[in-house]
């Protein structure tokens, strides 16, 4: 008798993928009708060899392949050599070489990183400031959202204004150093922008138990070197002073003492923390500052913006965005202070927190 052999198995739920990133065209976020007229682009749907060989008859001996094997392996240049140590690339390409070269096309790796062009030609640099003063964000309903939270960070549209922080500190070099960098930007907050004295200030540190049983660091004197740039200038500490409709969403015990009351201050944190009310990077922030917020206090600003789709796949990635809605709020503070070494920091203030004032962008040099 043949007998036949039944293999059972158990069902199994099938495996839910999370999509933690997509790709979007840069025109759908920035201004980039400006770039198009400076120099014509071609958005290239699904896959781009396909695309390129069948749309632009371009083959792989058309194409010259710039590929990189870590982050910061090459930077490109307008001269032909420069010393590798003034800067972290390990290899310099420069444009012109590019520019003689016979392929049809040249093929990109990472161009990740703030100092990937160095460029020393006048009329280079002219032209990528005009590229950057045309980077900053458009889309309406993030143009929206911000503006809401900002009004409902200061009590109305129009004032009484509130101060702006970035602290990046969940990854890599930025976790390494997030306590360093966290007593910098309060110490720019509360010495060079609210004005407390040196000795008053460090006595209020002193009194929040973060420095306690610990000797000075070093660094103490680049907390509070003065600065020039009006995103960091000192303000009127009665500018922001919180109002009593605002005063009323303070969390935390509202300062009676004098010379402390001008830290009443609204102040509105961004942060890629987990939980800013519990992390202790942001502890001295929070013992210090009755009136703090991240963008997560604000869920019916930040509801408009769930919904919003990727326009090429369709898929929902309004959690995606919530980033750029924090750099946008954050860039209409009165005065922001940002991460050393952090992009996103460069971007609010040299870019976004001047353009929303009319001002010139910062331009940074490599050096």
């Amino acid at each position: 008798m043949q007998t036949t052999r039944r293999i059972c198995a158990k069902s199994q739920k099938p495996r839910q993928i999370k999509v933690t990133y997509t790709y979007l065209p840069w025109g759908w976020i920035t201004d980039f009708d400006f770039i198009r007229h400076l120099q014509p682009t071609i958005q290239i749907p699904g896959s781009p060899h396909f695309w390129l060989s069948s749309r632009l008859g371009l083959y792989a001996n058309d194409v010259l392949i710039i590929s990189n094997t870590s982050k910061y392996q090459y930077r490109f240049t307008d001269e032909i050599m420069l010393d590798p140590s003034l800067d972290h690339y390990s290899e310099d390409i420069a444009l012109s070489s590019l520019a003689d070269h016979p392929a049809k096309l040249i093929q990109l790796g990472s161009l990740f990183g703030s100092r990937r062009l160095e460029l020393s030609d006048l009329t280079h640099e002219a032209i990528r400031k005009q590229i950057r003063r045309h980077m900053g964000l458009r889309h309406l309903l993030l143009h929206k959202s911000s503006v809401d939270v900002a009004a409902q960070i200061s009590g109305s549209s129009s004032g009484p204004g509130f101060l702006g922080a970035h602290l990046r500190c969940n990854d890599g070099y930025f976790l390494e150093n997030v306590m360093e960098h966290s007593r910098m930007l309060w110490w720019k907050l509360v010495h060079g922008i609210l004005g407390l004295s040196v000795e008053r200030t460090r006595q209020l540190e002193l009194d929040c138990f973060i420095m306690r049983n610990s000797l000075w660091s070093p660094p103490l004197e680049r907390f509070i070197a003065p600065s020039n740039s009006p995103v960091h200038l000192p303000l009127d500490p009665r500018v922001f002073v919180s109002d009593v409709d605002s005063m009323r969403k303070c969390k935390g015990k509202l300062h009676t003492e004098p010379d402390l009351y001008r830290l009443n201050a609204l102040v509105f944190i961004a942060t890629d923390s987990k939980d800013p009310y519990t992390d202790e990077h942001l502890s001295l922030f929070r013992r210090t500052f009755p009136c703090i917020s991240p963008v997560g206090d604000f869920p019916q600003e930040l509801e408009p913006i769930a919904g919003i789709r990727d326009p090429m796949s369709g898929m929902e990635i309004g959690n995606m965005l919530v980033p750029f809605l924090d750099e946008m709020v954050v860039a209409r503070a009165a005065r922001v202070v940002g991460t050393p070494h952090s992009t996103f920091s460069w971007y609010v203030q040299d870019v976004l927190w001047r353009a929303n004032r009319g001002l010139d962008i910062k331009e940074r040099s490599s050096s």
